[in-house]
């Protein structure tokens, strides 16, 4: 299909998307029972990308079950209705058919009807942001959108739900297998702030043994089981399982030998062998390695106030501050961390953090501390993601909280 228009539409609302995965690969986002109410031969520009374009609607007016929209960070945004029931069509010209992984796609309050080609999905009681993928050979591709409600204004309505809570308490928000997403972010501190995290901080540093709860981790680390293959001299070492069924991909320099019959038959001079190691870059150790650069930044952001402030009263603060800044900074440069990775979600409900030795000291140190974290919707300088819980049982907990305000 060709572009016939240079017409970019924006903040309106269309029949259906495509979206370019890879040069032979096309999807197409529509709800289920429009496909005849769609114009499929006047193929419009998208504000989301070069990789987008949409499609109009041959019926007046149009339904507004897909939307491309100003967010709050004034950057476009594809929107779908929650509870309404959405198809992505997977079109491929040559070789086989990628579907689209969606997030947490396993909670069952995502529904999803996979076919060959096509995945018929329906959100229920989950609003936010929330991505799916498309894995084309060693790389992927995602489409990011948002699900908002039909009941209830989503930024009037949801939005303040939402950032009313996280002025309580952000964790309120979180859940581990949620389909969508909130983003969040560390808030603006201001000196009475620092000072307050910094006091609790301080309280933590003192009371227990930071270095001994560190050698505590490293004793008894959070790891996973990795495997890895290498070609080696067939007969070295036992071949991998895989070479049984894919012989050639994990074999190589193959030579023709005669057995004692003078018959013929061919074997590889490498074959690849399986290794397991274990890796500590798991959750709970990006976690340990987030959380502790956070400590030394409250202690950097009070050391580069209390010296600014050049007030011989706070000199007490500031050596024990340059203290604990010196501890930590001897721990973050422990080669320990040497292959831990940058954390990408807040792992709320992960059982290391919460029972293991060392582990469980730091996250709770982590969780009071951080009291000052809100719920960043203008989409600036992002942290994280964490997902979020469905919106009957956000709005319960808001009720809440209301009717205890009332009541008190």
């Amino acid at each position: 299909m060709q572009i016939t228009s240079m017409q970019v539409l924006y903040n309106t609302m269309v029949a259906a998307l495509r979206f370019k995965v890879n040069e032979n690969q096309d999807a197409y986002l529509y709800s289920v029972g429009t496909y005849r109410d769609i114009d499929w031969k006047n193929e419009l520009p998208c504000e989301l990308g070069a990789d987008y374009s949409v499609y109009p609607s041959i019926v007046k007016p149009i339904t507004d079950d897909i939307k491309i929209e100003k967010s709050i960070d004034g950057k476009p945004i594809l929107r779908i209705i929650e509870t309404k029931r959405y198809i992505f069509k997977v079109d491929n010209r040559h070789g086989t058919i990628s579907l689209p992984i969606f997030q947490n796609e396993n909670n069952k309050y995502l529904k999803l009807d996979k076919d060959k080609n096509s995945v018929i999905f329906q959100f229920i009681n989950y609003l936010g942001r929330t991505k799916v993928v498309f894995f084309n050979c060693d790389c992927q591709k995602k489409i990011i959108f948002e699900v908002v409600p039909k009941k209830i204004d989503y930024e009037d309505d949801y939005i303040k739900l939402t950032e009313s809570l996280a002025e309580r308490c952000s964790a309120l928000l979180l859940e581990y297998t949620g389909s969508t997403s909130n983003i969040f972010n560390v808030s603006h501190e201001n000196p009475k702030t620092l000072m307050e995290q910094f006091i609790f901080l301080r309280k933590f540093c003192f009371s227990e043994n930071l270095l001994g709860l560190f050698e505590a981790i490293k004793r008894n680390p959070d790891h996973l089981l990795t495997e890895y293959s290498e070609l080696k001299p067939n007969g070295c070492s036992r071949p991998s399982k895989h070479f049984y069924t894919h012989p050639f991909s994990y074999g190589r320099q193959w030579k023709k030998y005669k057995n004692e019959d003078s018959h013929c038959f061919y074997a590889p001079s490498k074959i690849a062998v399986i290794h397991k190691k274990n890796s500590i870059d798991t959750v709970a150790n990006k976690f340990l390695k987030f959380a502790l650069e956070r400590f030394k930044s409250i202690c950097d952001n009070l050391i580069d106030s209390l010296g600014l402030n050049g007030d011989s009263t706070q000199s007490e603060c500031l050596r024990e501050a340059l203290y604990i800044q010196q501890i930590l900074s001897d721990i973050l440069c422990d080669r320990f961390f040497d292959e831990i990775g940058k954390l990408e979600i807040m792992p709320q409900n992960n059982q290391v953090l919460q029972k293991r030795e060392g582990y469980s000291q730091i996250f709770f140190v982590y969780s009071m501390v951080d009291l000052a974290l809100q719920l960043e919707w203008k989409g600036k300088d992002l942290i994280y993601e964490g997902e979020s819980k469905n919106v009957a049982l956000l709005y319960e907990y808001w009720l809440f909280l209301v009717l205890s305000n009332i009541f008190r």
